[in-house]
């Protein structure tokens, strides 16, 4: 098993497959073969790279890949590769469904065993290149966007957004009637419109622009609305 896993193999998959031995040169023909049934020449091509990868890093024959210490040695090797999301996921992908169509007649036990050590990393709720922070707002630049608004309706809209990291859209879609004030913070309701489900956050920190702002709601400034 190799230590590391290069960035890219780009115009080494030819060689790679010429160094097969005659029993592993007919296996991945063979995979590829029935991959091209339900896939078109760029997709195979692409599988066809992934398979030599794991096939090179292994460095094992392919009928050594229902052996568990091999596999879980590729997820290690895939996971600690520096290669996008996307692309680790590749990877275990066409890992999963080699195994399964090259190990179909195993028992069904350890075939099961095999691919449940495969699992998809899951995408993040954020993009981790976009949001650094470097990217982010600094405390100054928050305090300058908040002192420039000159409503309370905007400042306790704002703050709701800034100490809660809620979106845009929900700040303005909240119903006062989900507001509730506690002694010395406001406790907020949020009612998923899909699945129903409740969140109740704590909002402390900006407690007072939103106070503010409801205790002026009853006469309203026409350039507060």
């Amino acid at each position: 098993m190799k230590t590391t896993i290069p960035s890219t193999y780009k115009g080494n998959i030819v060689k790679l497959v010429d160094n097969l031995n005659s029993k592993d040169k007919q296996t991945l023909e063979d995979y590829m073969r029935f991959r091209s049934t339900k896939a078109g020449e760029d997709k195979c091509r692409h599988y066809k790279s992934h398979i030599m990868t794991l096939h090179d890093l292994s460095e094992v024959t392919f009928d050594e890949f229902k052996e568990i210490p091999i596999i879980e040695g590729l997820l290690i090797l895939i996971k600690n590769s520096g290669r996008e999301l996307t692309g680790r996921n590749e990877l275990r992908k066409t890992l999963k469904n080699f195994i399964k169509w090259k190990f179909e007649n195993i028992s069904v036990k350890k075939l099961k065993k095999l691919l449940d050590l495969i699992a998809l990393e899951k995408q993040p709720a954020y993009n981790r290149r976009k949001y650094t922070p470097n990217s982010l707002p600094t405390d100054n630049e928050i305090k300058t966007m908040f002192l420039s608004m000159d409503t309370l309706k905007h400042k306790a809209m704002f703050v709701l957004q800034e100490e809660l990291g809620l979106p845009p859209a929900l700040v303005l879609n909240l119903k006062l009637g989900k507001i509730k004030d506690i002694d010395d913070h406001y406790e907020i309701t949020f009612e998923r419109e899909k699945n129903g489900e409740v969140t109740i956050l704590i909002f402390k920190t900006g407690y007072l622009h939103l106070k503010r702002w409801l205790n002026e709601y009853q006469y309203p400034d026409k350039t507060d609305n």
